[in-house]
């Protein structure tokens, strides 16, 4: 069954740290349904802060408003339409992995992979720094890359089910704008900060220089 987080009444600042809100997408144990957890807003929030967590999606009730939203190193998802919908607030997100469409006042976005339409009211303010929205999004300019052709963006992550050992991890078809588009070349989205391209490189320098002559490398990542 599906739930709901609601937050009413005046709130000067709300943070959401090292939580999970169940995004559904997957079966128990039993293979019943798991029902999806969203947070929507009936109140006035000043700043909502989401770091280091994973959400089902986020809205707004009619006559609500949350004035700004700070998200780092998270990833959030909607089964269908909006995982972020929260058009009066002005945005602060970094290292972070949206599953699904995305609504917001203005943004101010590093090293971001949004999987689905993105709509920013105002782009003369803000910057899409990084980071990587589908064709048909409204974003402020979008630098270094433009913006992508997500038709086979399913296959670019291990797995987009919650649950799955893999889920959120970028696999290695993914396009080099994504696996390798941060600013310190590292991959953007929610593992951005984990350095795993960096790493890579690393140990294929490091095996390249101490492997006995005439043996093939193999190298085998799991999740």
């Amino acid at each position: 069954t599906d739930a709901s987080i609601i937050l009413q009444g005046d709130y000067e600042c709300v943070v959401i740290r090292n939580c999970t809100l169940d995004p559904g997408g997957s079966d128990d144990i039993l293979g019943n349904a798991v029902g999806v957890v969203s947070l929507e807003i009936q109140g006035h929030v000043e700043k909502l802060i989401i770091d280091q967590s994973i959400t089902g999606p986020i809205s707004m009730a009619a006559g609500a408003e949350v004035e700004e939203v700070t998200i780092c190193d998270s990833i959030l998802q909607a089964q269908s339409g909006f995982a972020i919908n929260l058009e009066t607030a002005a945005a602060c997100i970094e290292r972070t992995t949206v599953f699904g469409g995305t609504i917001l006042h203005t943004i101010m976005a590093t090293e971001v992979l949004m999987t689905a339409i993105t709509t920013i009211t105002d782009t003369q303010k803000g910057c899409f720094r990084f980071s990587a929205a589908p064709l048909g999004s409204r974003v402020p300019r979008s630098y270094p890359y433009p913006l992508q052709d997500f038709t086979a963006a399913s296959q670019w992550f291990t797995s987009m089910v919650f649950g799955q050992p893999g889920y959120g991890q970028l696999s290695a078809v993914a396009p080099l704008e994504i696996s390798r588009g941060a600013e310190n070349g590292s991959e953007i989205g929610a593992f951005a900060s984990l350095l795993n391209p960096i790493k890579i490189d690393s140990l294929h320098i490091k095996v390249a220089e101490y492997m006995p002559f005439g043996l093939i490398p193999m190298f085998i990542f799991e999740t």
